[in-house]
């Protein structure tokens, strides 16, 4: 399928993740000058929007992978209600109180990290943006799946904060009040199916997070063959550009736990599964698994 017919199909979308795709590439069709062709005309048409007055400097080559990823994308954020906004960006409010988390994750550390570290990524995020003010129309996902094709003078700073900015908002929707719940349904499943116990799943998970040299992340993503896998990344990079899902982020910057913890990773790691949020963790991975398409038969 080319780009043309891929963006005609996504003109037609009917579910509002769909249509937030939609919207980002009649922009880009609109960037990229293709109005006069049937596509990107009857694009226009439909959506009676003028095309904004700044150029792009680098307008990403839509591919029918690259739509589906986009698409794999919204499905997972919004299962975890994670919208998704469109620049300038802000700072999402947490859904639980600072100290709801304590014993495991106390008061001062979630102040200091939301209120202070996330929103610094905020705002640098908006920073950079500004210096080319037509890609806040460009949602977050699409900022960090097209990375590598931005203006090279603020490539590194969207990386880093983009990055920044949804790998905590991630964060803060996955964990919560203490539960001592575990993984149900398909997801479950799924865990036991590929690594034998819940157990082996953890210990697997805490292995990655306490290899992780300096900053970084441990990840469960999800990988496009509709397989579990987990896998780190260092500072505030994702694994977006690597077609990855993130189901779940483990967060191993020393700001996520030095001052409950000190030096000591690995009872962090070990109190941060009692504040995860399995339930809406399952919903994430329901969704994302969904939208892949793939076999009964292939998908665990």
């Amino acid at each position: 399928m080319n780009n043309l017919m891929s963006l005609f199909l996504l003109s037609t979308a009917t579910t509002a993740h769909q249509k937030k795709v939609a919207a980002s590439y009649k922009y880009a069709c609109q960037q990229k000058q293709l109005l006069r062709t049937p596509t990107c005309a009857q694009h226009n048409r439909e959506t009676a929007m003028p095309p904004p007055q700044a150029s792009i400097t680098k307008v990403p080559l839509v591919s029918s992978s690259e739509l589906a990823m986009l698409n794999t994308l919204y499905q997972a954020d919004e299962a975890t209600d994670i919208p998704a906004s469109t620049g300038p960006f802000e700072l999402p409010p947490l859904e639980y109180d600072y100290n709801a988390l304590e014993p495991y994750i106390d008061e001062a550390t979630m102040r200091v990290h939301h209120n202070a570290h996330h929103r610094t990524y905020v705002n640098n995020l908006n920073a950079a943006l500004s210096r080319y003010p037509e890609f806040y129309a460009y949602t977050l996902e699409e900022l960090l799946l097209f990375s590598d094709r931005l203006p090279s003078d603020i490539q590194t700073q969207v990386i880093n904060n983009a990055g920044g900015h949804y790998n905590h908002s991630l964060t803060w929707k996955l964990i919560g009040p203490p539960t001592n719940s575990q993984p149900t349904g398909q997801l479950k499943t799924a865990i036991e199916t590929q690594f034998g116990t819940f157990e082996n799943f953890k210990a697997a998970l805490t292995l990655a997070a306490l290899s992780v040299f300096g900053s970084g992340y441990a990840w469960l993503i999800l990988n496009p063959y509709g397989r579990l896998q987990i896998v780190t990344t260092g500072n505030q990079t994702t694994p977006i550009p690597l077609r990855g899902v993130p189901l779940l982020p483990i967060d191993v910057w020393e700001h996520a736990y030095y001052l409950k913890h000190q030096n000591k990773r690995g009872d962090y790691i070990n109190d941060f599964f009692n504040v995860i949020n399995w339930d809406r963790l399952g919903e994430r991975y329901d969704a994302a698994l969904a939208s892949l398409n793939l076999p009964t038969s292939t998908s665990q």
